[in-house]
């Protein structure tokens, strides 16, 4: 038994340095899509030479990164779940149920590899190649799928080996525990059989019931995206004959010119959030406007506004700035419900002024101008930064709120600080002016901040070469949780095309005579809900393929919509029990949640009258969309 255990070892280690390697690659592949984009801008720009090459595999990278790096999440635990009815399982139930979800994994990623081996087989023999001035050959930047499929599956078999070693050195539960395992496991599996008996019946209630079983069963989303599109095309489009396409349908997820930005982006932001640039940014607004009443909050709101410029994350923004601000508005004396309010609010802007990873997902699935929604985004994020902070001064000017002020900055002081920041204050310039232009494509600016962000650090000292492998690594795995998602929902919106949803739904409305308004305010509702229980990106793929055909149809601007929608995002970001921001600022002053929640429900109000604005003023939202060249 111990040799068997020590092979199994020996193989568990091999696996994980595997996927440790692709995940390496993965980052590298980041760095090499952002230096070869770059070059390509000189030489289009300075030599009027451009290559003709660098776009085509800058996508075929981050189309291996997409892959590659699903694996390397899974080995760090990190992929997203909705786990509201499961994270209170004792450790062995937890065990049991991991094993079980990830069994049930496998055998969906062993349909990804055999169908995706397939493709690869297919298109070598039919000698498909891009129509393209280098020709390539598609199945070398098709076989990413199998390789890709394989790392993931052979991570789960290590997960599973994992749990099932942990359930041998755990300590017996007892008597009760056990049944109340057996009876979870086997209502799931009861409900599964059903929901799959009922596929024979009705599809489409089905798929509903499948997506709804998987997510609250507290399995990774991605997977239960991609599962019940599995599912979906087996009993709707002729069983096995129906999962042929999933090779080219996970493919062409991750063959997006506009997405493959987003991984770029948030590199860049780790980078800087790695050398100090939000300490410089607080330490800049502190100085220019900690003297106004309530100087110190419309500091940090400020400061998330100008982080928000260089992080694609609202987590990234609320936790970064938090960990700073919060520390100096409890010593000033503060009151610290509206300091928690101000912080988890302030961090919402992380999604909407740019680069915003929700409207970058947002283009992805619509096919609209990520130049243009960038534009809108700074519009509605800089409306939200405004309101936020007429709020605070209007707070501390009329209620006579106590706290301490902060000393007067000289001159010299604020010029010392505004020194130390203008290197960050320069990147938002540099990828919005370069997007208002027309100099950058979206995918241009991703690469010039990562290139931006390097170079800088580095040339001023705060950087090392030592320090990349970390921020490479967690970058990898932030964008990873992401394009898996996005893998899963594109799966999924296949079928919902296939099946002609979004044209139902948009009937049956018509039929209702419902108004635009009134869609608007049913829609708000139900993303209110919806927010709930699930974050941001997942909230958008799942939705999106079904949502934005009916917005088009009923003649909404695809732009504005956007903007509105990242809005409802951002509330949900306060709204419990997943409102990540919440538990972001909840850990950082070890307080209880109530106390952070009392805080944002003025912030809520204020979202509120935002979406008011952009709905009376839209505008607001389309006056630089509008004039962008």
């Amino acid at each position: 038994m111990e040799t068997v255990i020590n092979k199994e070892s020996k193989a568990d280690l091999k696996i994980n340095t595997v996927n440790q390697w692709a995940g390496s690659f993965s980052g590298l592949m980041l760095v090499i899509m952002s230096l070869i984009t770059v070059y390509d801008v000189f030489m289009r720009y300075f030599l009027n030479k451009p290559t003709g090459w660098v776009l085509e595999y800058s996508v075929y990278l981050f189309i291996w990164f997409g892959f590659l790096s699903i694996g390397y999440a899974q080995q760090k635990g990190r992929h997203i779940t909705v786990d509201i009815l499961t994270h209170k399982f004792p450790i062995k139930t937890a065990c049991y149920w991991g094993i079980l979800g990830n069994v049930l994994a496998f055998f969906t990623v062993a349909a990804l590899v055999y169908y995706g081996f397939e493709g690869v087989m297919a298109s070598h023999s039919s000698g498909e190649f891009a129509p393209t001035i280098t020709e390539t050959p598609l199945w070398i930047p098709r076989m990413v799928v199998p390789v890709g499929g394989l790392l993931l599956g052979l991570q789960l078999v290590i997960d599973i080996i994992k749990s099932v070693k942990e359930l041998i050195l755990l300590p017996p539960q007892d008597q009760k525990e056990n049944h109340r395992t057996i009876l979870y496991i086997a209502v799931f599996l009861i409900l599964l059989a059903l929901i799959i008996w009922l596929f024979t019946a009705e599809v489409s209630f089905a798929f509903v019931l499948l997506l709804l079983l998987f997510l609250f069963g507290g399995f990774p989303i991605y997977l239960s995206l991609f599962t019940t599109g599995l599912f979906g095309l087996y009993f709707g489009f002729g069983g096995f004959s129906g999962l042929e396409i999933i090779s080219s349908v996970a493919y062409s997820a991750f063959d997006s010119f506009s997405l493959a930005c987003l991984p770029l982006f948030i590199l860049a932001g780790a980078i800087l959030a790695a050398t100090g640039a939000g300490k410089s940014l607080f330490s800049f607004f502190e100085a220019w406007f900690g003297m106004v009443p309530g100087g110190l909050l419309i500091a940090t709101i400020l400061s998330c506004a100008a982080f928000a410029a260089i992080s694609t994350s609202s987590v990234a923004t609320a936790a970064t700035i938090g960990l700073i601000a919060l520390p100096n508005l409890l010593q000033r004396k503060y009151d610290k419900t509206i300091s928690y309010g101000t912080l988890a609010a302030g961090g919402t802007l992380g999604i909407m002024i740019p680069p915003a990873g929700s409207l970058i997902i947002y283009s992805s699935f619509t096919d609209e101008s990520l130049g243009r929604l960038f534009m809108g985004g700074f519009s509605g994020g800089i409306l939200l930064a405004l309101l936020f902070c007429v709020f605070i001064l209007v707070l501390f000017t009329f209620k006579g709120k106590t706290y301490e002020r902060p000393r007067a900055y000289s001159w010299k002081e604020r010029g010392s600080f505004t020194y130390s920041a203008v290197w960050v204050l320069m990147f938002p310039v540099i990828i919005l002016g370069g997007i208002y232009t027309g100099v950058f494509t979206p995918l241009e600016c991703g690469a010039v901040a990562v290139v931006y962000a390097l170079a800088v650090p580095m040339v001023r000292g705060v950087l090392k070469f030592k320090d990349l492998p970390a921020v490479l690594s967690q970058s990898v795995v932030a964008a990873s949780t992401i394009t898996a998602i996005i893998l899963g929902a594109m799966t999924m919106g296949y079928y919902f095309t296939l099946m002609r949803i979004p044209n139902k739904i948009f009937q049956f409305i018509s039929d209702l005579g419902m108004s635009t308004l009134g869609f608007l305010v049913l829609l708000t509702i139900f993303y209110f809900i919806l927010g709930m229980f699930l974050e941001v990106v997942s909230q958008l793929s799942i939705t999106l393929p079904i949502i934005y055909p009916i917005i088009i149809s009923m003649g909404i601007d695809g732009i504005w919509f956007g903007v509105f929608l990242t809005v409802l995002m951002e509330l949900s970001l306060l709204t419990p029990p997943v409102g990540l921001n919440l538990y972001v600022i909840k850990s950082i002053a070890n307080d209880d949640l109530w106390s952070v929640l009392k805080g944002t429900l003025p912030f809520w109000i204020i979202m509120f009258a935002a979406l008011l604005l952009i709905w009376i003023f839209p505008e607001i939202v389309l006056w630089l969309p509008g004039i962008i060249k």
